[in-house]
């Protein structure tokens, strides 16, 4: 799900907005990263990266709990995600460090929030921080 704003009346976006969109998610992106909360995790960084590539490229199958496990750490393709909860507790502390990334100084300067809300779905919510407005060039 990619919201923004600048959605045209069918409720769907250009591609110009979806690529400036695309380009800012990216850009926030990077920021998250190089942040102090995901700097020196390696594993988190690799599983944000994936999993908000994955979603700008609408590969929905590829942010399923078996297939990240497969693809960001290393699993084999029969592996038991009821033995093996690495996606789960990895998702669990990817949203507790993204919700103290914005709740902090970090994400203050960024219009793009990332949002996971279902504990074990690796699809995430883009959205417009409150009070911060998207600057489209071409109004």
């Amino acid at each position: 799900m990619l919201a923004t704003n600048g959605v045209d009346t069918n409720g769907e976006q250009s591609q110009a907005e979806t690529q400036d969109s695309a380009e800012r998610i990216s850009e926030a992106l990077t920021h998250i990263l190089h942040s102090p909360r995901f700097k020196d995790s390696p594993q988190l960084q690799s599983l944000l990266r994936y999993v908000v590539h994955e979603a700008l490229k609408g590969n929905e199958d590829a942010l399923k709990e078996r297939i990240i496990g497969m693809n960001v750490f290393g699993r084999r393709p029969d592996y038991d995600t009821t033995d093996d909860p690495i996606v789960r507790s990895r998702m669990g502390l990817l949203r507790k460090r993204l919700a103290q990334y914005y709740d902090g100084n970090g994400g203050l300067e960024h219009p793009i929030t990332a949002k996971y809300t279902k504990p074990i779905s690796g699809q995430p919510a883009f959205g417009s921080r409150p009070g911060r407005l998207l600057h489209h060039p071409n109004p």
